[in-house]
């Protein structure tokens, strides 16, 4: 999950395209993540709450429905 979210943030901060954008635009993937981190509270660290705190942060910059996702996002 961490590689596929410092994936994420290269496509989108350093290497800009529409089509590597495209890859990002999977939210039920996102939610997924985020349920499994939920169904985990044995696993209480800072780097679990840290991950947790991304994919909301991030959540509402892949959820775009049928839009592209721009550049400035």
């Amino acid at each position: 999950m961490a590689a596929w979210y410092r994936g994420a943030d290269s496509v989108v901060k350093e290497h800009f395209s529409s089509d590597g954008a495209e890859l990002l635009h999977q939210p039920d993937l996102l939610s997924y993540f985020q349920t499994r981190l939920q169904a985990m509270p044995e696993f209480n660290l800072p780097i679990i709450r840290q991950i947790q705190d991304a994919l909301v942060e991030v959540k509402p910059l892949i959820d775009v429905g049928d839009r592209r996702i721009p550049p400035n996002q």
